[in-house]
């Protein structure tokens, strides 16, 4: 899992890579509290994630895994039509 820091100098979003993502437990209001690592570091990071984010993660991994198939299926097409 890849997330992406903004840094205000560079103009660019470099992506981070996550080695441990766990959800912890339901907070107070009702949001998720996950705890994640990242690569470079042992520090954990905790975050209060409302459940419809989650809907909406789940939507675009739908999106991507659906966009990902259709260009995996149009790549052997093409390698098809470029050996025939």
């Amino acid at each position: 899992m890849l997330f992406v820091v903004n840094r205000q100098e560079e103009k660019q979003n470099l992506p981070v890579s996550v080695t441990e993502l766990r959800a912890e437990s339901y907070s107070t209001d009702g949001n998720v509290v996950i705890s994640l690592q990242t690569k470079y570091s042992t520090n954990e990071w905790r975050y209060s994630i409302p459940i419809e984010r989650f809907r909406d993660l789940v939507i675009d991994l739908k999106r991507l895994n659906c966009c990902a198939a259709y260009s995996t299926g149009q790549a052997h097409r093409t390698a098809a039509n470029i050996t025939s």
